[in-house]
C-alpha cells in the first residue's frame, strides 16, 4: 500500500492517527452500508483502517505483530508473530492489504505469490503459517477459484511467472524460474493462502474502538453498570468524604463511616445510591473509553453537566445536604444534545457525575 506510510518500517505496529475526512456518523446514523463505504476508501483512508485493525485487533491475537508495509517490505505489509521472540522456528502469519478499486484478478496478485515464494526460497524469511489477502474491494471470484485449489494456483503462477514475476520482484533484476527456484516453487503448499472476505474484515474492525465513527453504525449498547463493592474503594474515597462532610452538616455531629448514621435510614438510602450512580457514571467511562477513540466525550458530558449545575452551587442552603440533593436533582435535567453518548445516558449517570466532580474537588458539598 503505497501511501502516507510508505517509507516506514515500524519494529512495532503503533496507534493510528485520526482517520482523514472522518464521518462522526453516530448522532445521525450510518447513511451507507459499510461494505459499500469500504469499497470508496481512498489509499490513505484504508491504510488508517488497516493499521486500526492491526492495532486494536490483530495485536490481540498474536504475541507482537510488526507493520513492514513499504518499499523493501518483500511482500509483508504485517507480521503476526505466533511466537515469542526466543522461540526455535519462530511461526508467524502474513496479512497483505491492498487498495484496488475493483476486487483483485490474478494477473495483479501473480507478483505478491512470486514474491512469497522468492524471498522465502532464499532465506529472507520463513515460510508464514497463514498468508492472509485484505483488500477494500476483495477478492475477485477468478482469483478465489485458484485460491480454493492450491495444486491449480501453483500451476497458473508457474505459467505467468515470466509475464507478470520476473522482472518485477527485485527492481533491475530478472529472477528467471528455473532450476532450485522452479523445484521450490513446484513443492510451495499454496493451502497457507487465505482471502480474508470484507464481511469479515469489516466484523473485526467493528472490535476496534474506531468502527463507529468511521461507518456510522452506532455504538455496542452499553452493558449492565458496574456495581459498587460493599468496601469502598481508594478512588472513590474524596467523594465520600465530601458525602460524609454534607451529612455531618445536615446532623451537626461528625461524621467519618456510614455506621454512624445508621439510624438515619432516608440518609443511609442517599448514601448508597449516591455510591451507586459514582459508579454508573464510571461504567459510562469505560462505555465511552472502549467505543469511542478518545476521551473527549465522556470529558464533554463533564463539563456539560458542569456547566449546568453550576447555578446551584451558587445558591445559599441551610447545609451541605441540601445542596447536595439539589444540585445532583437537578442534573437530571440537563441536556445533553450535542454529545455522541446522548443516546446512552441514564439519569442516574448526570447524578454519578456530579460526585465524580466532588471526588475532582470541582464541586464542594460543604462550603468554607
Amino acid at each position: 500500500m503505497e501511501t502516507i506510510l510508505s517509507n516506514l518500517t515500524l519494529e512495532e505496529i503503533v496507534a493510528p492517527k485520526e482517520f482523514p475526512g472522518i464521518n462522526k456518523l453516530l448522532l445521525t446514523g450510518a447513511q451507507i452500508q459499510p461494505i459499500v463505504r469500504l469499497m470508496t476508501f481512498s489509499p490513505e483512508q484504508f491504510e488508517i483502517f488497516i493499521l486500526e485493525w492491526a492495532f486494536y485487533y490483530i495485536k490481540e491475537k498474536y504475541v507482537e505483530v510488526q507493520w513492514r508495509g513499504g518499499s523493501g517490505d518483500k511482500g509483508r505489509d504485517i507480521v503476526a508473530w505466533i511466537d515469542p521472540k526466543n522461540s526455535r522456528n519462530r511461526r508467524w502469519d502474513c496479512y497483505q492489504c491492498k487498495h484496488y478499486q475493483q476486487p483483485i484478478q490474478p494477473s495483479e496478485y501473480w507478483i505478491e505469490l512470486a514474491k512469497l515464494c522468492y524471498y522465502t526460497f532464499n532465506n529472507a524469511y520463513t515460510i508464514p503459517e497463514n498468508y492472509f489477502i485484505a483488500c477494500n474491494s476483495g477478492v475477485g471470484s477468478s482469483l478465489q477459484d485458484l485460491i480454493d485449489d492450491p495444486k491449480k494456483i501453483k500451476d497458473k503462477l508457474i505459467d505467468n511467472w515470466t509475464n507478470y514475476c520476473e522482472a518485477k520482484i527485485v527492481k533491475g533484476i530478472k529472477i528467471v524460474l528455473e532450476g532450485s527456484l522452479l523445484e521450490f516453487v513446484s513443492g510451495f503448499d499454496f493451502s497457507i493462502i487465505h482471502a480474508l472476505p470484507q464481511i469479515e474484515l469489516i466484523e473485526q474492525h467493528s472490535h476496534t474502538k474506531y468502527h463507529s465513527m468511521i461507518f456510522g453504525t452506532g455504538l455496542k449498547p452499553r452493558p449492565n453498570p458496574i456495581l459498587p463493592p460493599t468496601n469502598i474503594a481508594a478512588f472513590e474515597t474524596h467523594y465520600v468524604e465530601q458525602i460524609f462532610e454534607a451529612i455531618s452538616d445536615r446532623l451537626m455531629i461528625p461524621i467519618g463511616a456510614i455506621n454512624e448514621f445508621c439510624d438515619h435510614k432516608d440518609i443511609v438510602n442517599i448514601f448508597n445510591y449516591s455510591r451507586e450512580c459514582f459508579y454508573q457514571a464510571e461504567s459510562l467511562k469505560e462505555f465511552a473509553r472502549d467505543n469511542l477513540p478518545d476521551e473527549t466525550y465522556f470529558t464533554d458530558l463533564l463539563e456539560q453537566i458542569f456547566e449546568g449545575i453550576r447555578i446551584c452551587l451558587f445558591r445559599t442552603y441551610s447545609n451541605g445536604y441540601d445542596r447536595m440533593l439539589e444540585t445532583t436533582n437537578h442534573s437530571t435535567k440537563i441536556a445533553v444534545d450535542s454529545n455522541i453518548l446522548k443516546s446512552y445516558i441514564r439519569p442516574a449517570d448526570r447524578i454519578g457525575i456530579c460526585h465524580h466532580l466532588a471526588n475532582e474537588d470541582r464541586v464542594k458539598w460543604v462550603q468554607p
